[in-house]
């Protein structure tokens, strides 16, 4: 953890989140036929990324809980952040840069904090009633945050791997990137000062790192990054089918923050890699 980049004031506590998180999952499933309280749950096409069809994704579903990065709604959401990856976060790219949907994950992120029985509540029913129409669905719980959820929430693991849903995310955390099972498919994130980490992960093949690319003028991936195999992520993104020990590159995304478009040359960051 960054601790001089966290305010301490803005973190959350997980493990009162795992207590309602685990009452509120034993009235849910003592309930015949729950409801939402609120919508939670990002539909498969709701996110151009996750949208993006290959050869692979024709069986699969991805669904996400987009909240608000770092502490932007108040809460930290972000734990492992460093300063290069909160300036450049892709929260404001495409339709992220839209007020409208900014207010929308900072007033669902606020619900997980202060109505997290509603949340949960509402988590829970939307993916059961995904069951019922998806043979294959997958979950992408961070879709712009790096919660620890197998603390959070165990039995929404346990509980929904019995219906084939498949989880998956990225992180910047090493220890839950080495350390993953096979409930949570996890993919380790370069941030610009964590290449050490990095590079054990790939060697050892505990994981697969994502690197950003800065590819603007048209530029392919490179093949190779440091002696790794670079694979193409931007096709899909689908990482669990991905092997361990190699980089999935991605092509750094125009953001825009203030109403101004910031590309990858405006940062001088080395969180995104010049190939």
């Amino acid at each position: 953890m960054n601790l001089p980049l966290i305010d301490k004031n803005k973190l959350v506590d997980f493990t009162k989140l795992r207590d309602e998180f685990t009452r509120t999952f034993e009235r849910w499933s003592q309930t015949p036929t729950p409801k939402a309280v609120f919508p939670v749950l990002s539909q498969p096409n709701a996110n151009t990324k996750l949208a993006k069809e290959s050869d692979r994704t024709a069986d699969y579903s991805i669904y996400s809980v987009f909240l608000a990065p770092a502490d932007s709604s108040g809460y930290e959401m972000c734990l492992w952040r460093s300063a290069d990856c909160t300036s450049l976060c892709l929260n404001c790219s495409g339709k992220g840069a839209m007020q409208s949907v900014q207010a929308a994950r900072i007033r669902k992120t606020q619900r997980l904090v202060e109505d997290p029985h509603g949340f949960f509540w509402s988590l829970l029913s939307e993916m059961q009633k995904v069951c019922h129409k998806e043979a294959n669905p997958v979950m992408r719980l961070n879709g712009t945050s790096d919660l620890p959820w197998d603390f959070i929430a165990p039995n929404l693991f346990s509980h929904f791997r019995l219906f084939n849903w498949k989880f998956y995310d990225y992180t910047k955390s090493v220890n839950r990137a080495f350390k993953q099972d096979n409930a949570w498919d996890q993919t380790l994130s370069y941030s610009g000062n964590n290449w050490a980490e990095c590079a054990k992960g790939l060697a050892d093949k505990y994981c697969r790192v994502a690197v950003v690319f800065d590819t603007k003028r048209g530029q392919q991936l490179p093949l190779h990054y440091r002696g790794y195999t670079v694979i193409d992520g931007d096709k899909d993104d689908l990482r669990f089918l991905d092997p361990k020990g190699v980089i999935v590159g991605l092509r750094y995304k125009v953001v825009t923050i203030n109403g101004k478009r910031r590309s990858a040359s405006d940062w001088n960051s080395p969180f995104v890699v010049t190939t």
